[in-house]
């Protein structure tokens, strides 16, 4: 077992623990049973309606795309980046796009890493956001707004500049049997990832507003459970629910993300004087009902028809 993995357990048993110690789990489980289905489901359909808007993100950006394809990709690619460790799942979706629409490697790793540089970017601006209604701060919303637009139209030329470097320092980890397969220059090959990110075209903004939506529903729905089950304000759910996602850039996580996924939402709701006990409590219990409608959407997207991988034409 490498170190990675027995942190990854580690965390896990330690949250069991902590939940037992603090809660205990038969308390914690309880209130499931006073909660009202009607405000579950309307949480359900948040949710998946921000499933459906990173479908449209995904096939904008390849677009022609498929639809049903498309919905394959995005819930699966969900089901192994939730479970597996380490994040090792985000490598499932080269496979998946790859797998249902034929779309080559280099494309689908940039195109995925931009998703997580804007989900990255639209999740610290809600948070500046929230915590401006929370403080009464709301000269500090128009300034953080107007930045986050300045820095993301700032990045494209910037990375344009550094492409060279990057996949210059990125060959340097690759073996060397495998480098004598690549291209001799670097500098057509950097041009051509570059391309893949459509910088100062429509799409890319397309892709910000994409992204935005889906924070904009995903985050109060998760903020709705846990004010179900902490007992406090949808502002201060979301608070919770945002420390939980910025859990997702750390390099260990415990199995399924269990351990490090509530002590974000802990720490964060205790950085707006929520309990500690109730903040686990509550923390655990958004945990279980994201695993849930993971595991249904995920393993229920395999019973969808598979009309082939090949991409529609595109229209003239």
């Amino acid at each position: 077992m490498s170190a990675k993995h027995f942190i990854s357990a580690a965390l896990t048993i330690a949250l069991i623990i902590a939940v037992q110690y603090l809660v205990g789990w038969q308390a914690l489980l309880a209130p499931w049973a006073a909660v009202s289905m009607t405000d579950v489901l309307a949480a359900v359909l948040l949710v998946l309606l921000s499933y459906g808007l990173r479908v449209a993100r995904l096939m904008d950006w390849f677009h022609p795309v498929r639809p049903v394809p498309a919905v394959k990709v995005m819930l699966q690619h969900n089901l192994w980046n939730n479970l597996l460790p380490m994040r090792s799942g985000e490598l499932s979706f080269p496979l998946l796009l790859f797998a249902y629409l034929d779309i080559p490697a280099a494309r689908s790793i940039m195109a995925l890493a931009w998703f997580r540089v804007l989900d990255l970017w639209c999740i610290v601006l809600i948070l500046v956001l929230t915590w401006a209604w929370l403080t009464g701060q709301m000269v500090v919303m128009p300034i953080a707004v107007l930045m986050f637009v300045a820095a993301l139209m700032a990045l494209g030329p910037l990375l344009t500049r550094l492409m060279p470097l990057l996949v210059n320092l990125a060959l340097q980890v690759v073996p060397a049997r495998w480098r004598q397969a690549l291209p001799a220059s670097t500098a057509g090959w950097s041009q051509e990832l570059i391309d893949t990110l459509y910088f100062a075209t429509p799409r890319q903004w397309r892709c910000l507003g994409w992204s935005l939506a889906n924070w904009l529903i995903k985050l109060p729905a998760f903020g709705y459970i846990l004010m179900l089950f902490a007992d406090t304000s949808l502002t201060v759910g979301i608070v919770g629910a945002i420390g939980g996602e910025l859990t997702s850039v750390l390099p260990v996580h415990g199995v399924a993300g269990a351990g490090t996924y509530e002590a974000g939402i802990v720490l964060l709701l205790r950085g707006v004087e929520v309990d500690v006990a109730v903040a686990l409590a509550a923390g655990v219990n958004l945990h279980l009902f994201l695993l849930s409608i993971t595991l249904v959407t995920g393993i229920g997207s395999h019973f969808l028809p598979s009309p082939g991988n090949r991409q529609p034409p595109a229209a003239n």
